[in-house]
């Protein structure tokens, strides 16, 4: 906490690709201070809180910005992770930035408010029951249709590739480019995908810096 103080106090904004941490700097770093007993600790911890901001919730709800320029081929569906929903609420900004950019077909994806099981050390004191969740998860993933899962928290994204890879369902490796045509741009429809097609895995920054049509 005090070293995040020290790097980040100034700072007029601070942002970050991952909701987990955000929620962590809002949330736990004022409890963790209040424990300090130290009011003039808690008070800078809180106003650095304010000014930190999830990547997607910045753009949209502080920038006002939705277009980055971001060309991308290639059937998406989203994943709202826990923390991103009910932690610091995002609200519908990762699925705007995705509509808006030009060759991604937005699929939906079922089941979608449910966690995945990961939980930082839930997956840990229960193993069993955080492994059927995420064997739930990558159900919905497969029959939605979508080529590339995203996220805005990585933690989750490791959780899931890790159960793709060892269901040999993860790709791993860009298989060529193209130059996106925006068809279908924003559109959300559902189609199953057959067994034994591989889906690739991707932060949502990784595809809103995506130029010139990049394929999976």
């Amino acid at each position: 906490l005090r070293r995040f103080l020290e790097i980040f106090g100034e700072a007029e904004a601070v942002v970050a690709p991952s909701a987990s941490c955000v929620a962590m700097v809002r949330e736990h770093y004022p409890v963790l201070a209040s424990e300090e007993g130290d009011g003039r600790l808690e008070s800078e911890v809180r106003a650095v809180g304010v000014r930190t901001f999830e990547m997607s919730e910045f753009l949209v709800g502080t920038l006002g910005v939705e277009e980055v320029g971001a060309s991308f081929e290639g059937r998406v569906a989203l994943h709202p992770t826990c923390h991103s929903m009910r932690g610091i609420d995002v609200g519908d900004a990762p699925e705007r930035l995705l509509r808006a950019v030009e060759g991604v077909e937005l699929v939906d994806l079922p089941n979608a408010q449910e966690c995945c099981g990961f939980g930082g050390t839930f997956s840990v004191k229960n193993p069993d029951t955080s492994l059927a969740m995420l064997s739930d998860k990558i159900r919905d993933i497969q029959s939605s249709g979508a080529e590339v899962l995203t996220a805005v928290d990585n933690s989750c994204l490791m959780h899931i590739a890790g159960g793709m890879r060892r269901l040999g369902i993860l790709e791993e490796k860009r298989k060529g480019k193209g130059r996106g045509k925006g068809k279908g741009k924003g559109k959300r429809r559902g189609k199953g995908r057959a067994a034994g097609e591989r889906i690739r895995v991707m932060h949502l920054a990784e595809i809103l810096a995506s130029r010139e049509g990049d394929r999976v």
